[in-house]
């Protein structure tokens, strides 16, 4: 379970797993302090790090020379007729010596991390106040 916590100090905002702790903010821009990502910026980050982690763990299983990869994802979102369309642009860099056959492999696996799936399946949200 993830939880955010924000007091009186615009808008930083702490995030904890029960283990780890990031700060959230918004940038300076929409009042914030920018102490940290956004929370648009920490849903592109799950993302790109699952992405990486899920490409990591691959080519290890099966060996393969993957020295670096690293993702970069942007998101955009528009909203047409009351609804919000988001798109997220997720750049794919690999470093070593690989094939192209295992580089698009590992292109392929990246889009079935978690979160992509997660992202691309329905999603439903659950709100209440105890």
């Amino acid at each position: 379970m993830i939880t955010a916590t924000i007091h009186n100090e615009k808008y930083q905002t702490l995030v904890t797993n029960g283990t780890h702790t990031i700060i959230a903010d918004e940038p300076e821009t929409n009042g914030g302090r920018h102490l940290g990502p956004s929370p648009g910026e920490i849903l592109c980050a799950a993302l790109a790090s699952c992405s990486t982690i899920t490409m990591r763990m691959y080519a290890d299983r099966k060996g393969w020379p993957l020295y670096e990869a690293r993702v970069e994802v942007d998101m955009a979102y528009v909203k047409e007729a009351g609804i919000v369309k988001t798109t997220f642009i997720k750049t794919i860099h690999l470093e070593g010596d690989l094939t192209e056959e295992q580089r698009l492999r590992l292109a392929d696996i990246a889009a079935r991390c978690p979160v992509h799936q997660a992202l691309l399946g329905e999603i439903t949200i659950e709100s209440s106040m105890p």
